[in-house]
């Protein structure tokens, strides 16, 4: 069974302050995850969003829209390194806990045109889970044909990567319970959707709000939007706060979430 876990950038850094990792969810969701594979033969591929340790250079050096100048160039080139930092984190919490884990760099095997995915060049990937081997992949950015340098997010690549490799289902690690209808941090009110289906989706697509925060790729709207491309491949919104979920969600085991199924 391969799965693809997304662990948002709100889960693994603070996304108001640059480059905060939050160590101590980090160091859980890794334990959990490596609890996981002792107890069930699953291969992983981890995806994980670049929080405030990509958003806020990116933005502070407007890359988004292209590179055209010297500042701009340096900008790219310090997202980068900003973003690797936060994977070196990820990796040496999945190593800690005996996970072979291993980064394969967004820049070496993507490129885009526009902005838009022009190349994913799986096979790296492929062979690394061949070997046994976890991958880890994170929002950052790329080459661009059109535009010389743009930001490919995790999102972006989580769907490709599950048809590419025949994914049997994605986890997506977020800071709430799933998708609800109104933002739950904010609206005591608002309640959970258990089930998306093709029935529901406009209506649970219209309840999601944008970022308010410092993420140059869109807010929740944008992202479940990229992961509808996955339709064929059941998708699990899950709180990646709550310690023992990520767990339980690899285990098969019950769990608050939201279950998008399409096909």
């Amino acid at each position: 069974m391969l799965i693809i876990i997304k662990l948002g950038g709100s889960v693994i850094t603070d996304k108001n302050k640059y480059m905060v990792p939050d160590k101590k969810n980090i160091s859980r969701l890794a334990k959990e995850i490596a609890e996981a594979r002792r107890e069930r033969k699953i291969d992983l591929v981890l995806v994980h969003g670049a929080g405030s340790f990509g958003h806020m250079p990116a933005k502070k050096y407007g890359i988004k829209e292209g590179i055209f100048n010297e500042r701009q160039r340096f900008g790219f080139a310090y997202t980068n390194y900003s973003c690797s930092m936060l994977s070196q984190r990820i990796v040496s919490a999945l190593l800690k806990e005996g996970i072979p884990a291993i980064v394969v760099t967004p820049l070496t095997v993507i490129s885009h045109t526009g902005k838009k995915l022009k190349k994913f060049d799986t096979t790296v990937v492929s062979a690394l889970l061949k070997y046994g081997y976890v991958p880890v992949m994170r929002g950052d950015v790329v080459l661009d044909d059109k535009i010389c340098g743009s930001i490919s997010s995790g999102d972006e690549q989580v769907p490709y990567l599950a048809r590419d490799l025949n994914a049997d289902n994605i986890i997506y690690g977020v800071d709430v319970d799933g998708i609800f209808t109104a933002d739950p941090k904010t609206n005591k009110n608002a309640k959970l959707i258990p089930l998306i289906t093709k029935k529901n989706i406009n209506k649970a697509l219209s309840y999601l709000e944008e970022a308010k925060t410092n993420d140059v790729t869109g807010g929740m709207k944008s992202k479940i939007t990229e992961l509808l491309q996955s339709a064929s491949v059941p998708i699990y919104i899950v709180n990646a706060r709550k310690p023992t979920n990520m767990k339980k969600m690899l285990l098969n085991q019950k769990v608050i979430n939201t279950k998008i199924s399409l096909a």
